[in-house]
């Protein structure tokens, strides 16, 4: 391939990446009732501690609700989703391509069953809790914090270290350590 439609090619794709954010804002401004009903229940940790983001983009799709930390993804539909059932088969495919789990759940759904709807919400988010996956602040992240404050959940530099180490590798840590007590 040719530099000129290398180029061209990652201009496209920055171009694609600028769009979906702008769109992703666009989103966040004029989100309906509902999903301000919804975004106001689960906002700010309110779950479990769990951290929601809502209308991100993932690949070339915008979420409604997403939980990184327990790649978990929350849609909600209205009427319009019953009419492309087979876009959103495709954007479910692709998400869960990812490694993420989709919930799906409709409008009315939400109105009249809001706490059985956050019922659900949190037994998928306990799931999470029984095959956690280290995960770290984003670029950005809590910068309002005072010098050298950590925040709650962060892992020590020690546990950071261990998460990259295979199972031979820490088994092996331990038989030195116990050896070295000995």
């Amino acid at each position: 391939m040719s530099d000129e439609i290398v180029i061209e090619r990652q201009t496209s794709e920055l171009q694609n990446v600028r769009r979906t954010v702008a769109k992703a804002r666009k989103l966040r401004r004029n989100s309906t009732d509902v999903e301000r009903k919804f975004w106001h229940r689960i906002r700010d940790k309110q779950i479990d501690e769990f951290r929601f983001r809502r209308q991100r983009p993932i690949g070339k799709y915008i979420v409604d609700f997403v939980c990184p930390d327990a790649m978990l993804i929350v849609e909600l539909d209205g009427g319009q989703h019953a009419e492309d059932a087979a876009y959103d088969q495709r954007r479910t495919a692709f998400l869960e391509s990812l490694g993420y789990r989709v919930l799906r759940f409709w409008n009315n759904e939400v109105i009249e069953n809001m706490d059985g709807v956050l019922e659900r919400l949190h037994g998928n988010l306990l799931r999470f809790r029984t095959n956690p996956t280290l995960t770290f602040p984003l670029a950005g992240e809590g910068t309002d914090r005072a010098e050298g404050e950590v925040a709650a959940g962060t892992p020590s530099p020690a546990q950071r270290g261990k998460a990259g180490m295979g199972v031979q590798q820490q088994n092996a840590g331990r038989k030195k350590a116990a050896k070295e007590k000995k």
